[in-house]
């Protein structure tokens, strides 16, 4: 039996109408294009050999390679819009462009929005991964509610309101639960985490949200 945030979640996301997965992508999409995503990045072409080693058809090569043109200059802005310093930025991309390769058969369309949303997920994850091992060497105490890209948004939607106010972890977890459809199982594959964690990390963020749909009278 699905518990309540669950239902509201699945409901929303049958519906043919707007829903708050499109709204939160909507907003964080714009503030994501507010970037410079024109600026160089570095020489990706021994990466991208690296890269295209560990995927295996020349379907799901090409597929990279169109996700690699199409957002290699995005993600980079988006890790730069967490860590604030180019190195680890890139360094940050790099790691989600792993992640991608090794799970490129998940990926139908590779210029989409969908996928855009995807990669910009994937690599938000890995920038504040990077930013909790350098905090975790300056000693300073971690938590998950780091709140990744800033959004601010004043619509009606009560529940895309709610998402984008979840640090980005929980944020992350719920679009690709409920949004992209993924399992439990495969978030854990898509992020590099063990299923316990990324099971607790399901948990805790269904009752981040639902701590805040109470507040919003959602139900």
């Amino acid at each position: 039996m699905l518990d309540q945030v669950s239902f509201l979640l699945w409901r929303h996301m049958q519906s043919v109408r707007a829903d708050p997965f499109s709204v939160a992508l909507y907003l964080l999409d714009s503030q994501i294009l507010c970037y410079n995503i024109n600026k160089k990045t570095g020489d990706g072409g021994m990466s991208m050999m690296i890269y295209l080693q560990t995927i295996e058809t020349g379907e799901d090569k090409t597929k990279f390679e169109q996700i690699y043109a199409e957002y290699r200059g995005l993600m980079f802005h988006v890790a730069y819009e967490v860590l604030h310093n180019e190195e680890n930025a890139e360094d940050a991309t790099h790691q989600a462009f792993v992640r991608i390769a090794e799970n490129i058969r998940k990926i139908d369309m590779p210029v989409c929005p969908k996928t855009r949303s995807y990669v910009v997920t994937i690599v938000e994850h890995e920038a504040i991964d990077q930013y909790r091992r350098i905090k975790r060497r300056r000693t300073v105490p971690l938590t998950d509610e780091l709140h990744g890209i800033e959004v601010a948004y004043d619509g009606e939607n009560a529940l895309a309101a709610c998402i984008l106010k979840l640090p980005a972890r929980y944020r992350e977890m719920i679009l690709l639960r409920y949004h992209h459809g993924y399992s439990v199982r495969e978030i854990a594959e898509i992020l590099g985490l063990s299923l316990p964690t990324a099971i607790k990390l399901n948990q805790r963020a269904k009752k981040k949200l639902e701590d805040f749909c109470r507040k919003e009278g959602i139900f």
